[in-house]
């Protein structure tokens, strides 16, 4: 599956580590912020006894404390956040140059961008995933 954003839009994206050690994940092309983190019981996540769908104190939600804001060194425009063990991070990512502004190249154009785990080992194990930008008809020409 491809992800397909469009350029200039911001979006809320969400990983979730369902694993036992953190992953340095990195997103290709453009700056993000870190939203929130919040985490989760992951083992009754996987059994199915709880859901991420219902928020944290409802019962039968898998969270286990509120959306916690992120750490000082997390705060800014980044391209690279750590995924901690069962927790999930929302960041927030515009497609466009930090000001806003439209890229001086066509990101539409190309095999597309990816993000993926900065461990080369996970990254190798398919800890990797495309997205292609879609051109925004209200954006303009490239310089």
């Amino acid at each position: 599956m491809v992800v397909k954003p469009v350029e200039g839009v911001t979006e809320l994206w969400e990983f979730m580590n369902l694993r036992i050690n953190s992953h340095p994940l990195h997103i290709h092309l453009t700056s993000f912020q870190v939203l929130n983190q919040q985490e989760f019981a992951n083992v009754d996540y996987e059994s199915g006894i709880c859901s991420l769908d219902k928020p944290y104190l409802e019962e039968g939600s898998c969270f286990t404390e509120a959306p916690g804001d992120p750490y000082d060194y997390q705060k800014g425009w980044k391209d690279t956040v750590i995924l901690w063990p069962s927790v999930i991070t929302r960041v927030l990512i515009r497609f466009s140059t930090r000001n806003g502004s439209s890229f001086k190249f066509d990101p539409t154009d190309g095999p597309g961008y990816l993000w993926h785990c900065h461990i080369v080992d996970h990254e190798d194990n398919v800890m990797m995933r495309p997205f292609r930008v879609i051109r925004n008809s209200s954006t303009v020409s490239y310089s």
